[in-house]
């Protein structure tokens, strides 16, 4: 993905300007009130060689982390439906968010340990390591 800088008189673009074109986005972070905690940067991409499944299906290990992902994002929606869990989701979300906890990866780019800007990403991230982690 390409990083973009805008220029005046255009200060933002979102999607793609033609059919099938360079598709622009920029993320935005909100917390549980809707207010912007954090903007990422633009980003700009183009999708040139989709993946057919037919001709092309899952390996063994592709096939094991799509369903593991599956099942912690289904955990994850049963998480934020819970208005108590959601709640001791949130605090430890709000914790990480002025310094990353301790079980988070390394960010490559700052040194630090990874800070969640959103609390499904946060959960979804939480439950991959535990399971991952060896028994």
């Amino acid at each position: 993905m390409a990083r973009v800088k805008h220029v005046f008189p255009v200060q933002e673009i979102a999607g793609s300007l033609v059919p099938k074109g360079t598709v622009f986005r920029k993320k935005n972070y909100r917390d549980s009130s809707g207010r912007v905690i954090a903007e990422g940067e633009t980003e700009s991409y183009i999708i040139k060689h989709p993946r057919n499944l037919k001709s092309k299906p899952y390996s063994t290990n592709e096939l094991t982390t799509h369903n593991n992902f599956r099942e912690v994002s289904l955990q994850t929606v049963e998480i934020l439906r819970r208005p108590v869990e959601r709640a001791g989701w949130e605090l430890r979300w709000q914790q990480q968010l002025k310094h990353g906890e301790a079980g988070a990866p390394i960010d490559p780019r700052t040194g630090a340990r990874r800070i969640y800007k959103r609390l499904d990403a946060f959960i979804r991230a939480c439950l991959l390591r535990e399971l991952k982690k060896p028994l």
